[in-house]
C-alpha cells in the first residue's frame, strides 16, 4: 500500500512539474527561454518568469498594428474561446468579438500609457520600439496574494 502511495506521489509530483514547465515555456525553444529579451532589465529579480512565443509568417509591419491595440476594452486579447471563462465569470463581461480588422483609435501607443487587463489589473508600457518589441509592465498582478515579506526577497522566488 504505501509503495502505491510513494509511486501516486511521485506521479502526481512530475505531472506537475512537467505542467508547469510547459506553462512558463508554451510554444518557446530553449534558445527563446534562455536569451536575453527587451524589457528584461524593467524587473531584475522577477517573482515568476515566462516565456511565451509563437511563429508567424508575416512581416513586422503587417503584425505591429495587431499588437499595439490589444488589451481589455480594446481589440481584446486575441485568446481562444477556451479563455472566455475569464471574461464571463471574473470580469462578468460578456466575450465580445475579436476584430478582424486594425481599430484606427487603439493604434497609437506610448511608453508610460495604461493597457488594460480587466478591472483591476492592468499593464504599463514601459519600452516600446516599433515593429521589434513592445514591453508592458505590471504590479497589480498576483503580487496582493503574495506577502509583501515575500515580494522583498527576490532570491525566494529565483531560487
Amino acid at each position: 500500500m504505501k509503495n502505491k502511495l510513494c509511486l501516486g506521489l511521485l506521479a502526481v509530483a512530475s505531472g506537475t512539474y512537467l505542467l508547469r514547465l510547459l506553462w512558463l515555456r508554451w510554444g518557446a525553444t530553449y534558445a527563446e527561454v534562455h536569451r536575453p529579451l527587451p524589457g528584461d532589465e524593467v524587473v531584475p529579480f522577477p517573482m515568476l518568469e515566462t516565456t511565451h512565443a509563437m511563429t508567424i509568417h508575416a512581416p513586422r509591419a503587417a503584425i505591429w498594428p495587431w499588437l499595439v491595440q490589444m488589451g481589455y476594452q480594446r481589440a481584446g486579447w486575441y485568446t481562444d474561446s477556451c479563455n472566455s471563462w475569464v471574461d464571463r465569470y471574473l470580469f462578468r463581461e460578456k466575450r465580445l468579438p475579436i476584430p478582424d480588422h486594425r481599430l484606427p483609435q487603439f493604434q497609437h501607443l506610448e511608453v508610460g500609457d495604461t493597457v488594460l487587463d480587466g478591472p483591476p489589473a492592468f499593464f504599463t508600457v514601459a519600452a516600446l520600439d516599433p515593429e521589434r518589441a513592445l514591453v508592458l509592465y505590471s504590479t497589480t498582478h498576483g503580487t496582493a496574494m503574495v506577502s509583501r515579506f515575500l515580494r522583498n526577497i527576490p532570491q525566494f522566488f529565483n531560487a
